[in-house]
């Protein structure tokens, strides 16, 4: 099936490094966060490697817009994709999806607020999680996005690299609204038969590990950049 609207690249490795050292003559953070996001230390970690590169190949900063999401802001950042007119393609397990878009379009049918829908949502994610389901690597603490907008060709291409540098990760460009969306893979584990089992993609997963990590809170928005205002 065609993901319009999506550019998947995977880039594979080992382990995502502790730290990659800024270049010469570079001072401050790698990276800024808009907002009020949610952050791991996974995800810091991740963020300072690829961004420490970043910054080395562009001179530039990160600008990073989400990262851990419980439920109410997972079902608001799909909220506000959904307004957008965008879509779901993205999360690839429908038993998991079909039921969030249900309570969605039956919150839009009757008119209902915005925060009433965005609780409906809420409501079925929370059911998901409470039966290990995750539909989304931000629910587990192992996705982060990465502002898009204003980039030239050169600096998408310079995060590319750096994504493929530090390795480990998985990228998705999505265009409603416009933002990196970049997963943290696991490393294959060994079944009893000595294949290894395969780090899936958004909502492949299926059923999670355990309950959402701890978190620490930065500077960022949780809701994908340039989202129109909610009504």
């Amino acid at each position: 099936m065609t993901l319009v609207g999506l550019v998947v690249a995977v880039v594979m490795a080992a382990d995502v490094p502790a730290m990659a050292r800024p270049g010469p003559g570079l001072r401050g953070p790698a990276w800024i966060a808009r907002g009020n996001i949610e952050l791991t230390p996974e995800l810091r970690t991740a963020i300072d490697a690829v961004a420490r590169v970043y910054r080395e190949k562009t001179k530039r900063r990160l600008e990073v817009t989400s990262g851990y999401r419980p439920a109410p802001r997972q079902a608001a950042a799909m909220y506000a994709k959904l307004k957008a007119g965008g879509s779901l393609a993205i999360y690839r397990n429908r038993r998991l999806v079909d039921p969030i878009i249900a309570a969605y379009r039956e919150g839009r049918r009757k008119k209902w607020k915005r925060e009433k829908v965005i609780a409906a949502m809420t409501e079925v994610l929370t059911a998901q999680v409470a039966r290990g389901e995750h539909i989304s690597r931000h629910l587990e603490g192992r996705a982060f996005d990465v502002r898009s907008v204003g980039l030239s060709k050169g600096q998408r291409a310079a995060l590319m690299a750096a994504l493929a540098e530090v390795g480990g990760m998985r990228v998705i460009h999505e265009s409603k609204p416009p933002h990196y969306h970049i997963e943290i893979l696991r490393r294959a584990r060994p079944s009893s038969e000595g294949a290894g089992d395969e780090d899936k993609g958004e909502g492949d997963a299926g059923r999670g590990e355990g309950t959402p990590p701890d978190s620490d809170k930065g500077r960022g928005t949780d809701d994908p950049e340039d989202a129109p205002t909610p009504d």
